[in-house]
C-alpha cells in the first residue's frame, strides 16, 4: 500500500504510528484493504432467519442494511441495533 493511503487511513482512523503500525501488520487488515474498492457502492442486507428471546425485539424477516463500508444505514427498518451472531446463542438456547 503506498504511504498516501496509508496516512489516509491512519487519519480516518485516528491511529497514532504506533496504533498504525500494529493495523498494518495484520494481514487480516490489509486484504480487507485491499477489497475496499469493489464494495463502494454496494449495499449488504442481513435479514433474521430465527429470533427468540431478542432484547431489541428482532423478529424473524428484519432487515439490517448496510453500505459497502460496513457502515449502517439508518434510514432502513428496524431503528434499533444488531449483533450479528452466525448462530443461535448458548445462553439463549442452553442444551440440556
Amino acid at each position: 500500500m503506498d504511504k498516501k493511503t496509508q496516512d489516509m487511513i491512519q487519519a480516518h482512523l485516528g491511529y497514532t504510528d504506533e496504533e498504525m503500525a500494529i493495523f498494518m501488520e495484520n494481514p487480516r487488515n490489509l486484504d480487507v484493504i485491499a477489497k475496499a474498492p469493489a464494495l463502494q457502492g454496494k449495499t449488504i442486507i442481513a435479514e433474521v432467519v430465527e429470533a427468540s428471546g431478542c432484547n431489541s425485539g428482532h423478529r424473524k424477516g428484519d432487515r439490517f442494511v448496510f453500505d459497502g463500508a460496513g457502515e449502517p444505514d439508518h434510514r432502513a427498518e428496524p431503528k434499533k441495533g444488531l449483533l450479528l451472531r452466525p448462530e443461535p446463542s448458548p445462553a439463549a438456547h442452553p442444551r440440556g
